[in-house]
């Protein structure tokens, strides 16, 4: 019991020292700016996109009239398709880092964009720049059962689940979005760190993203340098589904053509869209 409260003490103070990173303009914009999306699509349906190799255009352009949530270099399908991503997330910043300006593209077409909050110049400056953009906190939470939570409180913080992915599902549930569909979330990689941190080969001519080219050695070299942490993905993925059994307004489905998301129940596209439109 004592154990567990220093480590409340711990995490809160951290959290609070990253909030004095950043700064007082940024944080106060963006916890006035997250407040309006709160239950706004109460009873919606929404789509979290992801970059896995499975992501096709043409799947894209069956969603043009969809909710969607879209991540990272999402913008290099961008010339395959009319379609565009409602909401853009970016969690990680040696990604934001390497996007740099690029993250406009995406952000100019976006209804919000959402940053994690922490102190980093160039995020930051775009949302002083971007009346639509704003950081939101991520908790990190492990206890000894190999467990972490999920939060639908984005005002307050959400969790991390090392993965885009799970900071947009939470988003999600906090505009209250109750149907939440994934395509293009593999969740299947060249390479990942397992629950010791160690980097585990599976296949180094496997393609992690959409826009990787295999053939070329692509895939291998970003995956290498940036080892996707299955084990804390598993572990968020399985604290999303208990959340979603217990609050009884939420459910996943996992519409990806292919890959090794299962945890959530599988569905079809074509057969989601029929019966939404009423078709």
């Amino acid at each position: 019991m004592v154990q567990n409260y220093l480590r409340y003490l711990f995490g809160k103070a951290r959290n609070l020292v990253r909030y004095r990173e950043v700064s007082r303009e940024v944080y106060n914009l963006s916890g006035k700016r997250i407040l309006e999306y709160r239950n706004a699509y109460k009873g919606k349906s929404c789509f979290i996109i992801g970059n896995g190799p499975s992501l096709t255009a043409e799947d894209l352009e069956l969603l043009k009239d969809e909710i969607c949530f879209a991540s990272n270099k999402i913008y290099k399908i961008y010339d395959k398709t009319s379609w565009r991503a409602k909401f853009y997330c970016v969690q990680d910043f040696e990604v934001a880092t390497e996007m740099g300006q690029q993250m406009k593209i995406a952000m100019n077409q976006a209804d919000a964009t959402f940053f994690r909050m922490d102190k980093h110049e160039l995020l930051e400056s775009l949302v002083l720049e971007y009346k639509n953009a704003m950081m939101v906190s991520l908790r990190w939470y492990l206890n000894k059962k190999k467990k972490t939570k999920f939060s639908g409180d984005a005002r307050s913080y959400l969790y991390d689940g090392t993965t885009v992915t799970y900071m947009a599902m939470q988003l999600a549930v906090y505009m209250g979005f109750e149907k939440i569909y994934f395509i293009g979330v593999d969740h299947n990689y060249p390479f990942y760190r397992n629950e010791s941190g160690d980097c585990v080969e599976v296949d180094k001519n496997m393609a992690a993203h959409f826009y990787e080219n295999s053939v070329k050695g692509e895939a291998a070299n970003i995956s290498v340098h940036r080892s996707n942490n299955k084990f804390m993905q598993d572990v968020s993925y399985s604290a999303a589904k208990e959340f979603s059994e217990r609050n009884g307004n939420v459910t996943f489905y996992n519409a990806t053509r292919g890959g090794k998301l299962d945890i959530f129940e599988r569905v079809d596209l074509e057969d989601v869209l029929k019966h939404d439109r009423g078709k």
